[in-house]
């Protein structure tokens, strides 16, 4: 169940009947005799023991039963149901009843066509992986990084053939499934895929990646929508909500920041899979280099994702406040895309509370305006601490009463569920009025970095 797209409820539309159809419905590009062919361990056989010993003789021949033959029950290892994994090694791993803290190890398989190949990394459904896919100077050799909270699993895949960069991803945060599609130079169905080395990194990823900035555009007076760009052949596929870290030499010393990767749809740009989109205000050394015209900013190092948002924090909620205080926005953007798009227990309702100075500081206006015009259940609210007189939305700064209204069960549209991101004064004044009013510090997220 964990590790199917569809979850429990899409599996039983075929329980108890012949879902062959149902199941091409769904899966018609799949090759399934390939895929079961891998599962195949051999003819079922019942295998017998005689003993010949003269004891057991004795014991059989003053037997009333006819039986000479002892038959005996080949078992596989105990299984913990409690375990994504299953190994005779380790039957008696004591069982860890909390599911967040199970260790996700990624399961691989692959399959292909004529002219592609598939590989596919299983995780465990919501558990937010990121990816990171770079070719190396051989096209058959490729490291792929399966990137699940503080543990990066390294894939050291050789093909037997070369194949084209870059790869096609498609990335389910819903399911944890990952999967690759890499056209083959040379079309042709290969006996095998190649091999593989794995290796788990538990401590901090130190690997950094080049990237440039190759694009830009104004979003507003002081703030820039970017893209980056490897100056390798690497792919980033960011976790909803998790950041990354650019460290650039300015003046001979080494800065750094964090940023929130947005969605591709929430920019202009001509964004690809190979391309990382950042918001950025040009305050700060860092931000300012990113966004200066010439010369272009360049060999900047970037970090692999970090954050530590939970999609198993959000799984049993429907209605969601979001507060963001200037470019705390970004990391909502791709939580609340996650959130109208999810399948599994759909949403009701999202509250996006923007705070930010005056009206041209807000981000993403214009996007969310379209957004809310189609999505009836997206409720997006401007509030100005320093408006003009022309201005008739909402004014002041986060309060109290605020949070009440949202959390009041009264209320029909009240949140179960706050996520906040802003500066630390901002967090920290969220934080107090959601203690006062007795909020769960368990339905409460702070996004960092």
């Amino acid at each position: 169940m964990d590790f199917h797209p569809g979850g429990g409820e899409e599996l039983m539309r075929g329980a108890g009947k012949d879902a062959t159809k149902l199941f091409d419905s769904v899966h018609a590009w799949v090759n399934y005799e390939q895929l079961l062919s891998k599962c195949l361990v051999g003819p079922l056989r019942t295998t017998v023991t005689i003993d010949f010993s003269s004891n057991r003789n004795k014991s059989i021949k003053n037997n009333s039963s006819n039986n000479k033959l002892s038959k005996t029950t080949l078992a596989g290892p105990e299984i913990d149901k409690n375990s994504d994994n299953i190994s005779a090694s380790s039957t008696n791993s004591t069982p860890n009843n909390s599911e967040n803290r199970r260790e996700i190890v990624p399961r691989f398989d692959w399959i292909q066509k004529t002219a592609d190949i598939v590989l596919t990394f299983y995780t465990r459904a919501l558990s937010n992986p990121g990816m990171i896919v770079e070719c190396l100077n051989d096209p058959k050799i490729y490291h792929i990084r399966v990137c699940i909270e503080d543990v990066t699993h390294l894939f050291k895949v050789t093909f037997c053939a070369d194949v084209r960069w870059p790869c096609t991803v498609k990335l389910s945060s819903e399911a944890g499934k990952i999967e690759l599609l890499f056209v083959k130079i040379e079309p042709s169905l290969w006996t095998t895929f190649g091999n593989m080395e794995r290796e788990k990194i538990t401590e901090l990823d130190s690997k950094t990646f080049e990237y440039d900035v190759e694009s830009r555009e104004d979003i507003t007076h002081d703030s820039q929508a970017v893209l980056l760009k490897s100056k390798e052949k690497v792919l980033m596929i960011t976790p909803i909500g998790y950041h990354i870290n650019i460290t650039a030499t300015l003046n001979g010393t080494n800065i750094s920041r964090s940023y929130t990767p947005i969605p591709a749809n929430f920019t202009s740009l001509n964004c690809t899979p190979n391309h990382i989109p950042l918001l950025v205000k040009s305050c700060g050394a860092l931000s300012q280099y990113i966004c200066r015209a010439l010369p272009q900013p360049s060999q900047m190092k970037i970090s692999r994702p970090m954050g530590t948002f939970q999609l198993t924090s959000v799984k049993n909620h429907r209605k969601f406040a979001l507060l963001a205080a200037g470019s705390g926005l970004t990391p909502m953007l791709s939580l609340m895309d996650y959130l109208l798009k999810r399948n599994y227990n759909k949403i009701e309702v999202i509250q996006l509370l923007l705070f930010n100075k005056t009206e041209g500081d807000a981000w993403c206006r214009t996007k969310l305006d379209s957004i809310v015009e189609k999505e009836d259940r997206l409720i997006v609210r401007h509030i100005l601490s320093s408006p003009s007189d022309s201005w008739t939305g909402e004014t002041g700064l986060v309060s109290e009463q605020q949070l009440i209204t949202l959390t009041d069960v009264k209320n029909p549209n009240h949140v179960t569920f706050i996520a906040i991101c802003g500066p630390v004064p901002f967090n920290n004044l969220c934080s107090q009025y959601l203690r006062e009013i007795n909020f769960q510090p368990d339905n409460i997220h702070f996004f960092q970095g």
